[in-house]
């Protein structure tokens, strides 16, 4: 394709490999082909770009330190937030007003992963779309944002201790190896080992699309919840875990 094109310029081609996650830590072979093939392509005599796309990779710097720039997205300003709902919608073929952006972004969060689901919801028959009923039905059943939340969220975790400490972790918002052994473990149904929950800390800083750390807090080691998952999931399990 390089030689027969007759633009005498190299061609720039833009390589973007999404939901990384499913793979850092588990097969470094094909992490390593990513930037394997861009310089095979650059040797051709093409103009690589890369984009890189997860929601753990910020942990991995054997991915970290091969990238350029890390850009680390997290909740969408209000502007943000109308403009990604207004761009979505128009999609559709449908028009929003300021009532219903606001009613929108009230109901669900400014959350990028939140107004995607929201999104994802609308009605499909443009001519029978009803704003204040698709609102409505985002306040009233937020068991479909959480359903579709857990399935993007939780269920790429594959340490299943881990899942278990996840979820009702949301309710502590702060991990560290002692909630896991003193606080955690007994309702998770979990060993109170201090190596497990050194295990399970190991393991939760690499999952990025939960758990992040607070500059300010005394122990670099110690995790915390992203306030904005935490924010779409916490009032589920408020109704769904056992006291």
């Amino acid at each position: 394709l390089f030689n027969r094109n007759s633009d005498p310029s190299p061609p720039r081609i833009i390589f973007v490999f999404d939901s990384m996650e499913q793979i850092l830590g588990l097969d470094d072979l094909a992490v390593y082909s990513i930037f394997h093939i861009a310089k095979q392509m650059a040797q051709g005599g093409s103009l690589p770009f890369l984009i890189c796309v997860s929601r753990s990779f910020a942990a991995d710097e054997t991915i970290v330190n091969r990238l350029d720039l890390v850009i680390n997205l997290e909740q969408f300003s209000d502007s943000e937030a109308r403009t990604y709902l207004t761009n979505e919608a128009v999609r559709q073929g449908i028009a929003l007003d300021d009532t219903d952006l606001h009613r929108v972004i009230a109901t669900v969060g400014r959350a990028p992963l939140a107004l995607r689901l929201a999104v994802s919801l609308m009605e499909k028959d443009k001519d029978a779309f009803d704003p204040k009923h698709w609102v409505k039905s985002l306040r009233d059943d937020p068991e479909r944002i959480q359903a579709n939340l857990y399935d993007r969220v939780l269920k790429r975790i594959r340490d299943k201790d881990l899942v278990k400490v996840a979820r009702p972790g949301l309710l502590v918002r702060r991990l560290t190896p002692d909630v896991i052994t003193q606080i955690l473990a007994g309702p998770c149904e979990l060993d109170e080992s201090e190596d497990l929950a050194q295990h399970l800390m190991r393991k939760a800083a690499k999952e990025g699309q939960l758990f992040s750390v607070n500059a300010s807090d005394p122990d670099p080691n110690a995790l915390w919840h992203r306030t904005d998952v935490r924010a779409l999931m916490l009032p589920d399990l408020d109704t769904t875990i056992n006291e």
